[in-house]
C-alpha cells in the first residue's frame, strides 16, 4: 500500500580537481581552492565584477512584496490519524506535522523542530503515533536516521550507519522499514532493513544503484530496483529468509520499470502462490504501462492498464492489496484511473475518477482498514497543486465519486486570483519528424514542435510586449509541469515578467524516444530548442517567422501572433538550475547576442570534472546519461561542449548561484566560471551560501537568493514601468 513509501522529502519544497582527460582538450581556467569562512562571517556572499552592471536604474521598493510571496503556504499530506489526518505545512521558520480533524478544521501542531529535515516517513498505523526523520548538515546529505514519538515528543537514533538514506519504505504492519544506504566516502549503494525496535541489518551489497521497491505483508520477500538510468532499470526479489536475489524478469531487453508492488491473485494453493508483482514499465513501446506478474510461474508480464499515449507515473494499492488507482501524465496534468479485481483472473477495465481537481499529484493514499465498516467507505487522500495554487490536501470518497478539500492554506496575504496560470504553446524547433505510412494513409515529414508553458502577466496591469524569462529544467530528464512555484509569480505579477518553461528533447513525460534523444553525442540537440525558442520569440510578427499553427496546443484564447506580440524579443533572459544551469550557459555561448541575461543555478560547467568530483554514489548514472569520460573520445567531446571551455564566447551578463556544501554538483563548477568572466570583465554577479548543498532551504537564504536574482532581472530586462 502506498503509504510505506509515503516519503516527505525536501521538506522546503513544501513553498520546491581533477585533470582533463585526452590530449586534444582545450586547456581550461584553474582556480586554487576556495578559502575557508569563518563562522563570524554572514550566511552568504555576492560579489560583482564588475560592479557597475546593467543599463536600467533599480527601485528597491519593487522588492518590498517579497516576503508575502516566501510566506505563501502549502499542505502536504502525511498520512491518516486515528482522527483525521497528518499534514505538513511550514508557519514558522521550518516545517512541522501538523493534524487536521476534519475538512476544514484548524491545523494542530505536532512537531516542533528546531532545525530543518531532510524529510521523514510517518509510520502507517495511525495508533503507532510515531516517524522516521533524517537531517544533514548544510545541506551535505549526509543522513542521521532517528524516530521521533509523537506522544512524548523524543528521538532516538535508529541505528543506521554514517551515510547517505534514501528511499525508505514501511512495511503494512509499520514494524519494519527498509532503505538504501550509501556509507560515507563509498560509491555504494546498499538495502537494509530497519526495526521499530532499534535492529538495523544489511540486506544487500552489491555494484550498482539499488533500491527497495515494496515488502511483502508476510514478511518473506523484498521487491528491489536496480537502477541504471532514466530509461534502463531492473527488477528483482530478496527472499529475506536465505538472502537469494532473483531477477523478477530475466532475459528481457532493455527497458525501464519502476513502482514495484506485491498485489494479491486469486492462486491459495500454495504459501505464496496468491502474490503477484505489479509494476510500471515501458517494455512494449514508447509510454510507461502497468504490467503484472506471477513469479516463480514462467509466464510474461501481462499488461493491465489501457494503452495510452501517455505515462502511468505512479499506482496506489487499496488496503487490500487487490486493487488500485494509477495516474497518467497528460501533458504535465495527473489523470486519476481506478483498477479493481485480480489482475491474472479477470480484471474491469479502468474506471476514470471524476470530480478530481485539475493538477499535480504525487500520489494517493487509502485510509487504512477494510473499506466498509468501523473506517467508514474507501476512501483515499493526496496533494493536489497547480500553477495557480499552492498544494492542497484532498481526500476522495470512491463510493461517492466525489472529492473533499481538507486544507485552505494562506497566501501570504496575497489574493489567490492574483496567481496566473500558464497557457501551452508548442514551437517549431530545428528538425522533423520522419515521414510516416500506414493504414493506406501516408504523412510528408513534419517541422518537429515542442511543448512550453508560456506564463503571461496581465495585460492591463502591464501593457506592451514584455521582458521574457525562458527557465529551463534540470534532470536532464525532469519534465515542466503546471506546478504552483511562488518566486515565478512574483515575476510574473509584480514584475511583468513572461515566463517560458520549454519540455526540450531528454525531458520525460513524452515518450521513451524522446527522453533519450539528448543521450551521449545528441547532447547539444536540446540546446537547439531553446535557440528554437528565441527564435520564435523573436520572429517578425509580418508571419516570416515560424508557422502560426504550430504555437499553440489548444485553440482556447488568443492566436499565435497575439501570444507571440506580448513577448518582447529584445529583452530576454535564460535561466537554470542543475543540468539546467548546463543548458542556460550553453544557450549564452550560442545564442548570446539575442540574450540580455542568464543565470546559472548549481549548474554543471564542466563535465569531464564533474563527473569525476561528483558525489561517489552519483557517478555511475551520470554517466550512463551524460557519457563515459574515462573514454578519450568521449571526453574530448564532453570537454568540446563545456562551458568552461567556450567562456570566451560568453559577453551577457550573468548571475551565478552555489551553496558550498553542494555534494553533487561541486562549488567549483561556478566558482572557475565567475574567475574566468571576472577576468575578461565580463558582468557576473556571484552569490554563494555558505551552509546551503544543491538546493536552498533554509528561508533566510530563499530570500535573499529570491532579492538577488530579482535585481538582477531587472536591472538587465528592465523594470515593470518599462
Amino acid at each position: 500500500m502506498s503509504l510505506r513509501r509515503l516519503a516527505v522529502v525536501a521538506l522546503g519544497s513544501l513553498l520546491i580537481p581533477g585533470l582533463f582527460p585526452g590530449a586534444a582538450m582545450a586547456a581550461a581556467p584553474s582556480l586554487p581552492a576556495a578559502p575557508a569562512l569563518s563562522a563570524a562571517e554572514p550566511g552568504f556572499r555576492l560579489e560583482k565584477s564588475p560592479q557597475a552592471s546593467g543599463p536600467a536604474a533599480f527601485d528597491s521598493t519593487l522588492l518590498d512584496a517579497l516576503p508575502a510571496y516566501l510566506q505563501v503556504r502549502s499542505a502536504l499530506f502525511c498520512g491518516w490519524a486515528d482522527t483525521g489526518m497528518y499534514i505538513g505545512t511550514q508557519m514558522g521558520r521550518f516545517p512541522q506535522l501538523h493534524q487536521v480533524a476534519a475538512p476544514g478544521a484548524d491545523r494542530r501542531q505536532l512537531t516542533f523542530f528546531p532545525r530543518r529535515l531532510a524529510g521523514f516517513y510517518l509510520n502507517p498505523l495511525p495508533a503507532a503515533k510515531a516517524l522516521l526523520f533524517t537531517e544533514d548538515v548544510g545541506g551535505n546529505e549526509e543522513f542521521r536516521l532517528r524516530m521521533h514519538d509523537l506522544r512524548t515528543g523524543a528521538d532516538r537514533d535508529m541505528g543506521a550507519p554514517p551515510g547517505r538514506v534514501d528511499g525508505l519504505i514501511w512495511n503494512d504492519s509499520g514494524t519494519a522499514f527498509a532503505y538504501s544506504h550509501t556509507p560515507t566516502g563509498t560509491d555504494r549503494w546498499d538495502i537494509r532493513l530497519g526495526r521499530t525496535d532499534g535492529r538495523d541489518t544489511l540486506l544487500l551489497s552489491l555494484p550498482g544503484t539499488w533500491g527497495a521497491m515494496d515488502l511483502r505483508p508476510d514478511g518473506k520477500r523484498l521487491l528491489a530496483q536496480k537502477y541504471v538510468s532514466a530509461s534502463e532499470s531492473e527488477l528483482f526479489i530478496l527472499d529475506l529468509t536465505d538472502g537469494r536475489l532473483t531477477p523478477l524478469l530475466p532475459g528481457e531487453k532493455p527497458a525501464y520499470a519502476d513502482h514495484a508492488q506485491w498485489i494479491r491473485g486469486p492462486d491459495k494453493s500454495r504459501e505464496g502462490a496468491d502474490w503477484s508483482v505489479v509494476f510500471t514499465s515501458d517494455r512494449d513501446g514508447e509510454f510507461h504501462r502497468l504490467y503484472v506478474i506471477r513469479p516463480d510461474s514462467g509466464a510474461k508480464p501481462v499488461a493491465w492498464s489501457d494503452p495510452a499515449e501517455w505515462d502511468v507515473e505512479w499506482a496506489s494499492l487499496t488496503p487490500d492489496r487487490r486493487s488500485l488507482v494509477y495516474s497518467l501524465n497528460q501533458e504535465g496534468y495527473s489523470r486519476l484511473y481506478f483498477l479493481e479485481g485480480s489482475p491474472t483472473g479477470g480484471r474491469k477495465p479502468a474506471r476514470a475518477l471524476a470530480d478530481i481537481p485539475s493538477g499535480v499529484i504525487n500520489e494517493v493514499v487509502f485510509r487504512p482498514g477494510p473499506g466498509p465498516g468501523k473506517n467508514g467507505p474507501m476512501a483515499f487522500a493526496f496533494t493536489l497543486n497547480n500553477a495557480a495554487q499552492p498544494g492542497d490536501v484532498y481526500a476522495y470518497d470512491m463510493a461517492k465519486a466525489k472529492t473533499v478539500r481538507w486544507t485552505s492554506s494562506e497566501t501570504g496575504g496575497l489574493p489567490a486570483s492574483s496567481f496566473r496560470a500558464p497557457e501551452l504553446i508548442r514551437y517549431p524547433t530545428f528538425d522533423s519528424l520522419p515521414a510516416a505510412s500506414g493504414a493506406g494513409k501516408s504523412r510528408p515529414p513534419q517541422r518537429r514542435t515542442i511543448p512550453a508553458w508560456l506564463y503571461l502577466p496581465d495585460a492591463k496591469s502591464f501593457p506592451g510586449p514584455r521582458p521574457t524569462l525562458i527557465l529551463v529544467h534540470g534532470g536532464p530528464e525532469a519534465q515542466a509541469r503546471p506546478s504552483f512555484d511562488p518566486f515565478l509569480q512574483f515575476l510574473v505579477g509584480r514584475m511583468g515578467f513572461a515566463v517560458a518553461q520549454p519540455n526540450v528533447r531528454g525531458s520525460s513525460g513524452y515518450g521513451r524516444a524522446w527522453q533519450k534523444a539528448d543521450d551521449g553525442y545528441l547532447r547539444m540537440n536540446s540546446v537547439k530548442d531553446l535557440g528554437a525558442l528565441i527564435d520564435w520569440i523573436g520572429a517578425r510578427r509580418t508571419g516570416n517567422g515560424p508557422a502560426a499553427e504550430n504555437g499553440r496546443a489548444t485553440g482556447n484564447g488568443p492566436g499565435t501572433e497575439e501570444v507571440r506580440a506580448r513577448l518582447d524579443p529584445a529583452r530576454v533572459a535564460v535561466s537554470g538550475r542543475s543540468y539546467g544551469g548546463f543548458m542556460s550557459l550553453s544557450a549564452l555561448i550560442e545564442y548570446g547576442p539575442r540574450l540580455r541575461a542568464g543565470i546559472n543555478t548549481v549548474g554543471i560547467t564542466h563535465f569531464p570534472t564533474f563527473l569525476k568530483r561528483t558525489s561517489g554514489y552519483r557517478r555511475d548514472l551520470r554517466r550512463a546519461e551524460y557519457g563515459d569520460e574515462r573514454d578519450p573520445r568521449m571526453a574530448a567531446f564532453l570537454d568540446s561542449i563545456s562551458p568552461l571551455t567556450r567562456m570566451d564566447r560568453i559577453a551577457t551578463p550573468l548571475l551565478l548561484c552555489h551553496g558550498r556544501n553542494d555534494p553533487r554538483v561541486p562549488y567549483e563548477e561556478s566558482e572557475r566560471i565567475f574567475a574566468a568572466l571576472k577576468a575578461r570583465k565580463v558582468p557576473v554577479w556571484f552569490m554563494t551560501f555558505n551552509e546551503e548543498g544543491h538546493a536552498v532551504r533554509e528561508q533566510e537564504s530563499q530570500l535573499i537568493q529570491w532579492r538577488v536574482t530579482a535585481e538582477f532581472l531587472a536591472r538587465e530586462l528592465g523594470t515593470p514601468g518599462r
